[in-house]
């Protein structure tokens, strides 16, 4: 699975099908899960807040080839935060079609007050989320990190999902424990800079969500 399809799993609810926490922070989470993806391919790099495209390449899966082809088109250089706009547009949808067509998730319609439609998606398969819980568990619990887990951590935690994952690790554990993997030898240099690149982003992601609801509402 991508990171993207990894994150969507954690966010939703293993039996009600619905996310854990808001829809803005799973859809900028599944963001910066695609750009984590194409950041430790080595495919984009960020200055500050700006993304930059170190090589064009397709790096195989669909979604993240659409969306570095974006970024590889785009005259100026822009601000991860002005990206998330364009990249989140039916990527939810998209990461939930891929799931369901995988056969980790149903998809269910049902209409509340016999009126209202709505869908939700339930695991199908539940062994995939385990397997990846009982990952980032070890990973959480000092196991060396590899430099995906070590990416879709920082980003649970940008999205304030660790305390739906991981709600028996205390949250100042949690984050002593991301921060560290700065330091973690097993991860590498250019994953260290990546993770920490990754979470300057979301931050800057999570606060254009947080002034974009507001001024919405």
């Amino acid at each position: 699975m991508t990171l993207a399809e990894e994150f969507l799993l954690l966010a939703l609810h293993e039996e009600k099908g619905k996310p854990l926490v808001s829809t803005l922070y799973v859809e900028y989470g599944l963001v910066g899960s695609v750009l984590a993806e194409l950041a430790l391919a080595g495919r984009i790099g960020f200055d500050k807040d700006k993304l930059l495209v170190l090589d064009p390449a397709p790096v195989g899966t669909a979604e993240e080839d659409a969306a570095l082809a974006r970024l590889a088109g785009e005259a100026k250089v822009r601000r991860a935060y002005w990206w998330a706009g364009k990249l989140k547009s039916g990527l939810r949808q998209r990461t939930l079609t891929r799931l369901v067509e995988a056969g980790v998730l149903n998809e269910e319609q049902r209409t509340v007050l016999g009126v209202f439609p709505t869908t939700r998606h339930p695991e199908a398969n539940p062994l995939p989320e385990q397997e990846l819980r009982a990952r980032l568990a070890a990973v959480l619990d000092g196991a060396p990190a590899d430099a995906r887990s070590a990416a879709l951590l920082a980003i649970v935690q940008a999205c304030h999902l660790n305390r739906h994952v991981f709600p028996d690790v205390d949250k100042k554990q949690y984050k002593r424990r991301v921060e560290a993997f700065a330091e973690d030898n097993e991860v590498g240099e250019v994953v260290k800079k990546t993770i920490q690149q990754i979470e300057g982003a979301m931050v800057a992601l999570m606060v254009a969500a947080t002034a974009g609801a507001a001024a919405g509402g």
